[in-house]
């Protein structure tokens, strides 16, 4: 036996609808809520992300500032002017490929060290490696004088010849400044005429041997040597200047300590290749 079922009143009609459309009410709701969860939580990570995009840039831009001052001395070319500042020396030979993988290493970080006033760096660009090397040290000092030294000083380990295969020519010293910005006809002026080959030559012969450097690179903190000679199995003071967390740490233990006295010769130095 079957029984039909009544079709629904009008009020029953009604009160489904209702319930339909509250549910379908309910539901946009919740897709609403969670599209605004969605484009609030993206909303907070490009926020962020700029933040932190800004801060990058800030730290890139506040690294890579270039020195307060660069100039040239009798006895080096002086990065940043923080007087209360460890001075840095740095002796190298433009030729060499140990300063080279020195420069590539720790360069950046000690101009960084001199932009921030956290070091005052001293670079004697010397010539013991052969006429290449008088060259390329040379044009070193004319980048001062074009207030290039610090680019100029990158690009020329970046662009390192063999050494004694008669690279850094003077056509090739003038295109390596044009590279870094230097425009200046008193540049290739400079470097033609060998201008401060005297300079580099006192820089090799004679402050060299005050201050008893038989290799390179060699660097010195406050006037202490904080790298071995070949002839040194050990040095109490020795910093591994290749980690630039290292030869940071190293020059910050250096504030605030007195300058210590250029060396008595022991030995004879390093003589220039001709």
């Amino acid at each position: 036996m079957s029984t039909n079922q009544a079709p629904p009143t009008r009020a029953q009609a009604r009160q489904r609808v209702k319930a339909m459309q509250a549910a379908q009410a309910a539901e946009e709701r919740r897709r609403q809520q969670a599209v605004r969860v969605v484009v609030a939580v993206v909303v907070i990570a490009v926020i962020v992300g700029l933040g932190v995009l800004w801060q990058m840039q800030r730290s890139m831009v506040k690294a890579g500032a270039a020195p307060q001052a660069v100039t040239r001395t009798a006895d080096g070319i002086v990065v940043g002017d923080a007087k209360d500042a460890p001075q840095v020396d740095v002796w190298e030979d433009f030729q060499c490929p140990h300063c080279k993988t020195f420069e590539a290493a720790s360069g950046e970080k000690l101009m960084k060290l001199a932009a921030g006033g956290k070091a005052r760096v001293v670079y004697h660009t010397l010539a013991f490696l052969g006429p290449e090397s008088q060259r390329a040290a040379n044009a070193a000092a004319c980048a001062v004088d074009a207030g290039k030294f610090p680019e100029y000083h990158a690009t020329l380990f970046n662009n390192q010849p063999i050494e004694g295969t008669g690279g850094f020519t003077n056509e090739d010293l003038v295109k390596l400044g044009k590279n870094v910005g230097i425009t200046d006809d008193a540049f290739a002026q400079c470097v033609n005429s060998g201008k401060y080959n005297q300079w580099v030559k006192d820089q090799t012969e004679k402050n060299s041997v005050k201050w008893e450097i038989y290799g390179t690179p060699t660097l010195y903190i406050q006037g202490v040597r904080v790298t071995r000679n070949p002839l040194e199995e050990q040095l109490p003071s020795e910093v591994d200047v290749f980690d630039p967390a290292a030869l940071t740490k190293a020059v910050e233990s250096y504030r605030g300590k007195p300058m210590a006295p250029a060396p008595n010769p022991s030995m004879t130095p390093l003589q220039p290749l001709q």
